[in-house]
C-alpha cells in the first residue's frame, strides 16, 4: 500500500541556501494507516527498513518565483549522507506545479537510515502543496 503525506502551507525558500524538505502531515489529506516509522514528522526524514527492496517516492509540489530559477533536489541517506537520487531544472517565472519520482533501492548502505529531501533554488521562491507517496514497487525474496 503506498503511503501519502501532504502540507498545503506556503514555506519561503532563500535563493542558493540548500534547504531541508519539512513537512508535518497536516493542513491536508494524509494516510497513516501505514506511515509507522517511514515519514518521522519530528525530524523530517525517511526511514525504510526494506532491505533489498525498491520504492518510488514521488513528489508533487507548487513552486512560484518572481523570475526564472534552477531548482534542485537532492534525497540524500546513509549512516554517512549521500545523493541517493537527484533532480534538476528550470522553473519558469510565477506558479508552477511539478512532479519529480525519485527511485529509491534499499541497499545496506541506505537501509534503515535517514534519509531525506533537500530542495536548493537560484532564486528565492515559494514551496507549497507538498505532497509525498511512497510505494514499493519490487522486494527481492
Amino acid at each position: 500500500f503506498p503511503v501519502t503525506i501532504r502540507q498545503r502551507a506556503k514555506r519561503a525558500i532563500t535563493s542558493t541556501t540548500k534547504t531541508l524538505i519539512t513537512n508535518n502531515a497536516t493542513g491536508g489529506v494524509t494516510d497513516t494507516t501505514r506511515l509507522g516509522a517511514i515519514w518521522n514528522v519530528a525530524n523530517s526524514k525517511f526511514l525504510i527498513n526494506d532491505l533489498n527492496a525498491m520504492y518510488v517516492l514521488r513528489l508533487t509540489y507548487k513552486l512560484t518565483t518572481g523570475s526564472g530559477a534552477y531548482v534542485q533536489w537532492e534525497l540524500e541517506g546513509g549512516s554517512t549522507p549521500a545523493l541517493i537520487a537527484g533532480s534538476n531544472g528550470i522553473h519558469p517565472s510565477g506558479t508552477i506545479s511539478h512532479t519529480v519520482v525519485f527511485p529509491i533501492v534499499l541497499t545496506l548502505a541506505i537501509n534503515n537510515t535517514d534519509l531525506k529531501l533537500h530542495l536548493t533554488t537560484t532564486a528565492n521562491a515559494d514551496l507549497f502543496d507538498v505532497f509525498f507517496l511512497i510505494q514499493r514497487v519490487y522486494k527481492e525474496t
